[in-house]
């Protein structure tokens, strides 16, 4: 497996990007090439087992917050192929965290981006997520614009992988804050499980395009 040091950017990053088609739908490329993820959520569990089962992509929560530092787990990932979705710890209002309060926002700003510069040429980076279900309880928006602002400093120092936040459920409210605050993320992601199905239905009701 690579270690840190053996990162080669001109050799190893592929750039990953969201483009419109001809049918104005959108797809995902890495290096080029469509890109469809088969992947899981992972914190713990084996990649090898994964990979056995035909995955090729794994997503995080947080740098260091899981069972495997991040740099050993973006190693792991390479060398069985696998492409990793690397999700930002954000703090969140549920749990106390100000969002009016702009030096606290500001050293979450500082502690990201040193995050992002440590990993962002990693061969098996794939995307970025900012936070996880930031929308659970919120009632502070600028939550959004902390989002927005760390979605910037991404795509000025790493061209080369898309940014999402995740949100839980479809929620109206929260898409309709992003849409306004948060005009620097490449995508949305929800996050739901019996009403999955519904999705489509749910992006299509609202106007999200």
């Amino acid at each position: 497996p690579l270690c840190a040091s053996s990162w080669l950017v001109s050799v190893f990053t592929m750039k990953v990007e969201i483009v419109k088609t001809q049918s104005n739908a959108y797809q995902l490329l890495r290096g080029g090439e469509r890109y469809e993820i088969k992947g899981a959520g992972v914190d713990g569990a084996s990649l090898e087992v994964l990979a056995a089962y035909g995955a090729n992509s794994i997503r995080t929560w947080s740098i260091n917050g899981g069972a495997v530092p991040l740099a050993a787990l973006l190693d792991k990932a390479h060398a069985l192929g696998l492409t990793v979705s690397v999700g930002l710890d954000f703090a969140r209002e549920r749990h106390g965290f100000d969002y009016s309060d702009q030096k606290a926002v500001a050293m979450q700003f500082e502690e990201i981006q040193r995050e992002v510069f440590k990993y962002k040429d990693h061969p098996a980076l794939l995307t970025w997520f900012i936070g996880n279900e930031l929308n659970l309880d919120f009632t502070n928006p600028k939550v959004f614009d902390a989002v927005n602002d760390v979605a910037k400093m991404i795509k000025e120092v790493d061209p080369n992988h898309p940014v999402s936040t995740t949100l839980a459920g479809f929620d109206k409210k929260a898409m309709t804050e992003i849409l306004r605050r948060a005009p620097a993320l490449d995508f949305i992601s929800f996050q739901l499980y019996a009403d999955l199905v519904n999705l489509p239905q749910h992006v299509e009701n609202f106007g999200y395009t």
